[in-house]
């Protein structure tokens, strides 16, 4: 299970249409998981999924978040089944 919250650029998109406040930027960058940081995460430790049969992603914002985006992703990178939950 990973965290995967938000998107840099959903996020931003959101603050602009007035979704989600600009006050909350920071602290959702600093206390969870963006789709971007975790795709780096992911490619750094590569060597590491050799046990690895899937992967659930948690925690996806309904404001500043895909779940088809990220599972996409996540799958293009590491060639393993993701669910979002």
């Amino acid at each position: 299970m990973l965290e995967c919250n938000y998107s840099l650029d959903l996020l931003s998109q959101s603050i602009s249409d007035g979704v989600t406040d600009h006050r909350q930027r920071d602290r959702l960058r600093f206390s969870h998981m963006s789709l971007e940081y975790l795709l780096r995460y992911l490619s750094e430790n590569r060597d590491r999924l050799g046990a690895v049969s899937e992967v659930r992603l948690i925690h996806a914002s309904s404001r500043n978040g895909d779940r088809e985006l990220f599972k996409r992703k996540v799958e293009e990178l590491i060639g393993l089944p993701v669910s979002v939950e």
